[in-house]
């Protein structure tokens, strides 16, 4: 298992550290890699849309390798990002 909390903002730095927690996951033996996600109080103005993105491209290359992904969220995070 791999737990993330992310306060505040998710910069480039927050995705390079995740990707080598995981690679570190995977090369100790595990075929798969559960990943809860908390975004306590996260401020989009404060997250880089270009680690948004690269998440995204990368969780699309590894979902073979992921076993269950759970993001927990305040409610107002989540109306900011689903209208």
């Amino acid at each position: 298992m791999l737990a993330i909390a992310v306060t505040y903002s998710f910069t480039e730095t927050d995705e390079q550290l995740c990707h080598k927690c995981f690679a570190t996951k995977r090369e100790a033996g595990a075929e798969q890699v559960n990943v809860p996600v908390e975004l306590d109080e996260m401020k989009l103005s404060g997250t880089s849309v270009k680690a948004f993105f690269e998440d995204i491209l990368w969780v699309l290359r590894n979902y073979a390798h992921l076993g269950h992904l759970a993001i927990v969220a305040h409610s107002n995070v989540l109306k900011a990002w689903a209208p």
